[in-house]
């Protein structure tokens, strides 16, 4: 998908400057990439003491990828 985007010149290089780009089509993607990341993880940390884990998780994990281990070797 294609989109128009307007930014001067200082805008563009300093895009270009930050994601360390040199094709500006590059560069815009690269930061919209980071910035969806970083975003995410501004939500997360948001949540952070707020969503309780069950402390389990990890050998949960551990027995799941054991049975998906024996699954797949017996086909």
């Amino acid at each position: 998908m294609s989109t128009v985007i307007e930014l001067d010149e200082q805008q563009l290089r300093e895009v270009c400057e930050a994601t360390q780009q040199v094709d500006a089509a590059i560069a815009i993607q690269t930061a919209t990439v980071e910035y969806i990341r970083y975003w995410k993880r501004q939500r997360l940390k948001e949540l952070a003491g707020k969503v309780e884990m069950d402390e389990s998780w990890r050998m949960m994990d551990v027995a799941d990828s054991g049975e998906r281990t024996r699954d797949q070797s017996s086909h």
